[in-house]
Protein backbone atom coordinates (compact mmCIF):
# COMPACT_ATOMS: atom_id res chain seq x y z
CA UNK A 1 0.00 0.00 0.00
CA UNK A 2 2.81 2.47 0.58
CA UNK A 3 4.28 2.11 -2.51
CA UNK A 4 0.74 3.17 -4.06
CA UNK A 5 0.19 6.12 -1.43
CA UNK A 6 3.76 7.57 -1.99
CA UNK A 7 3.76 7.39 -5.55
CA UNK A 8 0.59 8.81 -6.16
CA UNK A 9 1.10 11.89 -3.60
CA UNK A 10 4.43 12.79 -5.20
CA UNK A 11 2.36 12.53 -8.74
CA UNK A 12 -0.70 14.79 -7.46
CA UNK A 13 1.53 17.23 -5.94
CA UNK A 14 4.48 17.77 -8.73
CA UNK A 15 6.84 16.09 -6.59
CA UNK A 16 6.41 17.45 -3.46
CA UNK A 17 6.71 15.73 -0.16
CA UNK A 18 4.02 14.40 1.34
CA UNK A 19 4.68 13.73 4.89
CA UNK A 20 1.75 10.37 6.70
CA UNK A 21 -0.02 11.55 9.39
CA UNK A 22 -1.63 8.26 9.81
CA UNK A 23 -1.80 4.43 8.44
CA UNK A 24 -3.45 2.23 9.22
CA UNK A 25 -3.66 -1.64 7.57
CA UNK A 26 -6.46 -4.67 9.04
CA UNK A 27 -5.12 -8.21 7.49
CA UNK A 28 -8.31 -10.39 7.02
CA UNK A 29 -6.56 -13.27 5.09
CA UNK A 30 -3.43 -15.11 5.23
CA UNK A 31 -0.71 -14.66 2.40
CA UNK A 32 -0.12 -18.12 1.37
CA UNK A 33 4.12 -19.02 0.63
CA UNK A 34 2.26 -20.48 -2.98
CA UNK A 35 0.58 -16.83 -3.34
CA UNK A 36 2.07 -15.43 -6.79
CA UNK A 37 -0.08 -12.53 -7.29
CA UNK A 38 -1.37 -9.73 -5.24
CA UNK A 39 -3.51 -7.20 -7.16
CA UNK A 40 -3.75 -3.67 -4.75
CA UNK A 41 -6.21 -0.86 -5.78
CA UNK A 42 -6.01 2.28 -4.25
CA UNK A 43 -8.61 5.56 -4.34
CA UNK A 44 -8.80 8.87 -3.12
CA UNK A 45 -11.43 9.03 -1.05
CA UNK A 46 -10.98 13.14 -0.66
CA UNK A 47 -8.20 15.71 -1.36
CA UNK A 48 -8.44 18.88 0.34
CA UNK A 49 -6.26 21.42 1.16
CA UNK A 50 -4.41 19.86 3.59
CA UNK A 51 -5.07 16.53 3.99
CA UNK A 52 -5.20 13.88 1.26
CA UNK A 53 -7.22 10.88 2.09
CA UNK A 54 -6.29 7.39 0.22
CA UNK A 55 -8.28 4.17 0.44
CA UNK A 56 -6.87 0.46 -0.40
CA UNK A 57 -7.13 -2.96 -1.08
CA UNK A 58 -5.41 -5.92 -1.32
CA UNK A 59 -6.98 -9.14 -3.17
CA UNK A 60 -5.46 -12.83 -4.54
CA UNK A 61 -5.40 -13.85 -7.87
CA UNK A 62 -8.55 -15.06 -6.74
CA UNK A 63 -10.09 -11.77 -5.79
CA UNK A 64 -10.31 -12.50 -2.31
CA UNK A 65 -9.92 -10.11 0.15
CA UNK A 66 -6.26 -10.02 1.37
CA UNK A 67 -5.86 -6.52 3.26
CA UNK A 68 -7.49 -2.72 3.61
CA UNK A 69 -5.77 -0.22 4.11
CA UNK A 70 -6.49 3.62 4.67
CA UNK A 71 -3.97 6.61 5.11
CA UNK A 72 -3.78 10.51 5.47
CA UNK A 73 -0.98 12.54 4.15
CA UNK A 74 -0.68 16.10 5.19
CA UNK A 75 -0.10 18.68 2.36
CA UNK A 76 2.66 20.10 4.76
CA UNK A 77 4.17 22.83 1.81
CA UNK A 78 0.50 24.18 0.55
CA UNK A 79 1.25 21.97 -3.41
CA UNK A 80 -1.96 22.04 -5.29
CA UNK A 81 -3.08 18.73 -5.76
CA UNK A 82 -4.01 17.80 -9.00
CA UNK A 83 -6.11 14.40 -8.95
Amino acid sequence: FDNNYGIFAYMATGAKPMPTVNFTINFHKAVLEDTDKIWVTTRVISAGKRILSMAGEAKNANGDLIATCQTNMLNATGARISI
